[in-house]
């Protein structure tokens, strides 16, 4: 069982064209800013919303992590986040069955700072992309160009 929250920028034309102007530079910069706000989405979840049982000593918190940027389009990149690692099951469980009361914590540990993020992922990837833009003009003008 496999839960899956996914992330889309509604303003995704002008990024793809932000990305497809830079090139394969721009795919790099694009998995770079993607992975620098699946950091931070983690960190949230980590220091506010995971549960930590208080016997474990935060087994669960110290499982999340993010993957490295991965090429899935022209001009598209994602980066994956979650909990787990060999005790998916027990993630899942503590993720989904909100009913339950944490001592630390909360269910929809992920869910829930990746919602909140998600209002300003949009602004952000744009900001890091014009600002990869600038830095790459900037090393282009020093060149004598």
């Amino acid at each position: 069982m496999k839960n899956r929250v996914k992330v889309e920028y509604k303003g995704a034309k002008a990024l793809a064209r932000q990305v497809q102007a830079m090139g394969r530079e721009g795919l790099v910069e694009l998995g770079r800013s993607l992975f620098k706000r699946g950091e931070e989405i983690m960190g949230d979840s980590k220091e506010y919303y995971v549960p930590v049982a208080p016997k474990d000593g935060g087994t669960l918190r110290s499982s999340g992590h993010v993957q490295p940027p991965v090429r899935t389009g022209a001009n598209r990149m994602s980066v994956k986040l979650g909990y787990g690692g060999a005790a998916v099951p027990y993630a899942i469980v503590q993720h989904e069955r909100t009913w339950y009361k944490h001592t630390t914590g909360q269910a929809k540990y992920l869910y829930t700072p990746a919602m909140a993020h998600a209002k300003s992922m949009g602004r952000k990837v744009s900001g890091d992309m014009a600002a990869a833009i600038v830095r790459a003009a900037m090393k282009h003008k020093g060149k004598g160009a």
